[in-house]
């Protein structure tokens, strides 16, 4: 990180973990809680994640699912333009790992890359939908990926508010779909 920031957020979210450990509902509007974001990704640790006990073992973590970044982004890449060669496939998923602001994020255990994890899960189910209009049997498959694609993208206002355009976009594609109304 060439700003330097990294290891002063580190600091402020493993003190914010520490207070949500000790009483989530009592600690969410507690003073010593410091965050911009929503919780969600604390909540999504303590419940989640059995390496919380010590800095080390939860930068790792976060690290680790932060690597489903270039993953996803690879799959999302493949869906969509399904006639590239693998090999340019890999090379523009991993143009994310270049982003200094994407590595000091999942290095320091810092929550921003969850946003991008389910805004790509959004991309993924919205592309399946897209690929299902083909097929006669649309209304009951289309379904079934409606309500992920709800789930991920309401999660990534939870997650990074930043992104409330994805929800936005998803409610559109809903209401502008040719399922029944009483399926929506």
């Amino acid at each position: 990180n060439s700003a330097g920031a990294g290891p002063y957020d580190f600091e402020l979210i493993w003190s914010n973990l520490q207070l949500l450990r000790e009483n989530i509902f009592n600690n969410l509007d507690s003073q010593i809680y410091n965050d911009s974001r929503p919780p969600l990704s604390y909540i999504f640790h303590i419940i989640f994640n059995p390496f919380i006990n010590n800095k080390e073992e939860f930068r790792t973590t976060v690290f680790l699912i932060s690597f489903s970044v270039p993953v996803l982004f690879f799959y999302s890449i493949k869906k969509k333009f399904a006639h590239l060669n693998n090999s340019l496939i890999l090379l523009l998923s991993s143009i994310v790992t270049l982003s200094p602001y994407f590595r000091t994020t999942a290095y320091w255990g810092l929550g921003e890359n969850y946003g991008l994890i389910c805004l790509l899960l959004t991309f993924l189910f919205y592309e399946s939908i897209e690929n299902t209009k083909w097929k006669n049997n649309f209304i009951s498959q289309s379904i079934f990926l409606y309500l992920p694609l709800c789930f991920f993208s309401a999660l990534c206002i939870y997650f990074d508010q930043k992104l409330i355009f994805i929800p936005a976009y998803c409610f559109y594609l809903i209401l502008k779909s040719k399922i029944d109304f009483k399926y929506k």
